[in-house]
């Protein structure tokens, strides 16, 4: 197995290296909790990691595009989001499994990461954009962008980060980028990524029905039908809050986002923790999709890992 290939940029210095971390880590949750040190949320020396799976990206897979985020919460606890997406895929194309991200930046901020060109540059004048302004004026045809909302900028709790169009970090991850003075990540490529859905061999329920909306109702007691739900999901990404939890404590849907964001100024952090679950574990590690499992078996994925090579048992 080949080692595996880390980008680290330390925004307080502007110092950007590589390392090579031990492929017995495997990758996604499993790697990118082990790199996070304890820390203050809020601080420079907190470590945002970001790490692929073996099979992130790999055809004949069901991945997703799957990867891990990892950091300690807005909440000051060790936290890990899983998410899917182009974003992942595009990040090992470039040619870099993972990413590592400390320090903080004088001003606001993007990371541009083009091939073997990394830049961290002053953006200014993305100070207060919703995700889809960031991602419209950052977006140049080659490129797929991770992004905090005015709700990371805040420091909210609630706040997420937007990779592609997947959020991420149900403990206040947008505030920890946000702190950072980081507002947005730019892969660029030349290569064409798609929606790894459309290519994913298995036809699971996330895209034979309305998952989603279903899971939104029930998450979302307050907000309404489905209708109401899809624009009150729509409304939260935008601003990069989450969803579920926001749909949690708010009662109706609000008319606008400065109404949202005047009722979030108030939501305090809540204990959260890393949940031990040996399957989802194992599918968060190597890149599997969670929406696979029903139509694949646990023995099926441990097939595709031991074909590939790896000695893993639950």
């Amino acid at each position: 197995m080949k080692e595996i290939r880390f980008l680290k940029i330390n925004l307080s210095v502007g110092e950007i290296s590589t390392l090579e971390i031990n492929p017995d880590l495997i990758g996604g949750k499993k790697l990118a909790l082990e790199l996070i040190c304890p820390s203050d949320p809020l601080s420079e020396s907190n470590m945002l990691a970001i790490a692929t799976g073996p099979f992130t990206g790999k055809k004949g897979i069901p991945h997703g595009g799957r990867f891990a985020v990892a950091t300690y919460g807005i909440d000051g606890t060790r936290s890990v989001s899983s998410t899917g997406g182009r974003f992942g895929i595009a990040l090992k194309l470039i040619g870099y499994d993972g990413l590592l991200i400390e320090g903080k930046a004088k001003d606001l901020s993007y990371i541009s990461i083009d091939g073997s060109k990394v830049e961290i540059l002053d953006a200014p004048y993305l100070k207060g954009t919703n995700v889809s302004e960031c991602k419209k004026s950052l977006s140049d045809g080659r490129s797929i962008i991770a992004c905090i909302g005015p709700a990371g900028e805040m420091l909210s709790p609630l706040s997420v980060i937007l990779f592609d169009d997947s959020p991420a970090g149900r403990n206040g991850f947008g505030a920890v980028m946000g702190s950072k003075n980081l507002k947005a990540i730019k892969l660029s490529t030349n290569e064409v990524v798609n929606d790894p859905c459309l290519e994913c061999p298995v036809k699971c329920e996330k895209r034979l029905n309305d998952h989603w909306e279903k899971a939104g109702i029930t998450f979302m007691k307050h907000i309404g039908d489905k209708e109401t739900v899809r624009k009150f999901v729509n409304l939260c990404n935008d601003l990069g809050v989450d969803s579920l939890r926001a749909g949690e404590i708010i009662e109706h849907l609000p008319k606008d986002t400065k109404e949202l964001l005047d009722l979030l100024k108030h939501v305090q952090a809540r204990p959260s923790h890393v949940h031990e679950d040996p399957v989802k574990d194992m599918m968060d590690t190597f890149g599997f999709c969670a929406f696979s499992y029903g139509t694949f078996k646990v023995e099926d994925y441990l097939t595709i890992i031991r074909k590939s090579g790896f000695d893993f048992r639950i």
